[in-house]
């Protein structure tokens, strides 16, 4: 299961035009582009804690992750 994670947007409706998400997964840029086609999936490989600062520094909007990743 997937989860949006965004500093302040509650849905992927509520990003703002052409906005950069944070993915880490083929599977999850699929439905992001599938949900909203002027978003812009960025496939992240890369730690939890690089993709949470890439969100913090407002590289990306928002991350669309794994719930398995939020819990350690």
């Amino acid at each position: 299961r997937s989860t949006l994670v965004a500093k302040s947007h509650q849905r992927l409706t509520d990003l703002p035009h052409a906005a950069r998400v944070g993915v880490t997964s083929p599977r999850d840029a699929a439905f992001v582009r599938t949900a909203r086609r002027d978003l812009n999936a960025v496939v992240l490989a890369e730690h939890l804690d690089d993709a949470l600062a890439r969100l913090a520094s407002g590289e990306t909007e928002a991350l669309v992750l794994s719930a398995a990743q939020l819990i350690y």
